[in-house]
């Protein structure tokens, strides 16, 4: 095994190359769901039925202005005329002409939709576990992550993009062309969705951005076809020295490291969003929450390694320390944390990022 350094320092996490991995990191685990870490209480939902399990089908193109303007209404067809598998969920569609489809290793896409013509444009498709319908909070986010990978500044709960800018392009179905912030609704295989279209500059090039969210709520024959509990979806590397330990009662993995004072390393299976999770562990250790999810991407680390994408997050507190790892997959998110007090852990923090990098998605 290759050796690491046990205090590894702290990376330059504002690349545009990490604010771009964490984005993509961070729009997929906003439609995982709340899961037990969120306090219903503090749930705002724009209709009054109340959520239930489901999974969020996410289509988003991104590129120049003028290319992805010419793919409106193409995307948007395309997207409606989308149908779900009543037993799988799975999206069933026709691709428009001279539209190409690859499946990809990244567990962040289910597919990956090739467009014609220059500049090459992509589709990139991803599924994840959410609620159905999401909240409001959950729609301004997802809508703020597209926003950001404009180069569009965010908005509050409360604020409209008209209010502070110039109009943004939009391709809503209603009957005005007022633009709102938490996206236009559309009909996509009998289920409401939402398209979000924005237009900003980055990188000095004015960037457009087309995506839509449709979440599918999980049917008696969706829930019986996926009834069996899932396999772990990828392998990793044991540390030398490192033991198992006692299951805990979520962990699907746990061990221990070595020494006088050995931490605690556990792989669990959750539901529960990025930020919120994040914050949980930060309270635990005794360190101030962090606001909100432009907060998280200056905070967190993007690994990608085997063709896995990781958020990697430190939280060092007086008595207690916690190492963190979220991965996404197409099943959802697994935590890798390693948690004791603070000197065990940062010995082996090393140890620690050595299991990270290993990790292999398998099928």
């Amino acid at each position: 095994m290759v050796s690491h350094s046990p205090l590894l320092p702290v990376p330059d996490r504002t690349s545009a190359r990490q604010r771009c991995l964490l984005g993509c990191l961070l729009l997929a685990s906003l439609f995982v769901g709340s899961g037990c870490e969120e306090s219903a209480a503090v749930r705002e939902y724009s209709v009054a039925n109340p959520p239930q399990a489901g999974i969020h089908w996410s289509y988003k193109l991104v590129g120049p202005a003028d290319a992805v303007g010419q793919q409106v209404e193409t995307f948007k067809s395309f997207v409606e005329s989308t149908t779900y598998n009543a037993k799988t969920g799975l999206p069933e569609w026709t691709l428009p002409e001279g539209w190409t489809e690859e499946e990809t290793a990244s567990s962040l896409r289910y597919r990956t939709l090739k467009l014609p013509g220059t500049p090459p444009l992509e589709v990139a498709v991803i599924q994840v576990s959410g609620q159905v319908p999401a909240s409001r909070e959950e729609s301004r986010q997802q809508a703020n992550m597209f926003r950001s990978q404009v180069g569009l500044k965010t908005v509050g709960d409360d604020t409209h993009a008209a209010a502070s800018e110039p109009p943004i392009a939009s391709t809503s179905t209603a009957e005005s062309d007022e633009v709102v912030d938490l996206g236009t609704s559309i009909s996509a295989g009998n289920f409401p969705g939402k398209l979000y279209d924005f237009t900003g500059e980055s990188n000095a090039n004015q960037q457009r951005v087309l995506a839509a969210i449709v979440p599918v709520p999980i049917s008696p024959q969706m829930a019986a076809a996926s009834a069996e509990t899932p396999k772990i979806p990828f392998t990793f590397d044991q540390p030398e020295g490192w033991a198992a330990a006692p299951q805990t009662t979520f962990s699907v993995v746990s061990l221990t490291t070595g020494g006088d004072k050995p931490a605690s390393f556990t792989v669990t299976p959750s539901q529960g969003g990025l930020l919120p999770n994040v914050n949980r562990w930060r309270g635990q250790v005794g360190l101030d929450t962090l606001a909100d999810q432009e907060a998280l991407l200056k905070e967190a680390e993007a690994i990608e390694t085997n063709g896995a994408q990781i958020a990697y997050v430190r939280a060092v507190g007086e008595t207690r320390a916690i190492l963190g790892g979220i991965l996404v997959t197409r099943q959802g998110l697994w935590f890798f944390k390693l948690d004791g007090v603070p000197d065990s852990v940062q010995d082996a923090e090393g140890q620690f990022r050595s299991v990270l990098e290993s990790i292999k998605l398998v099928n």
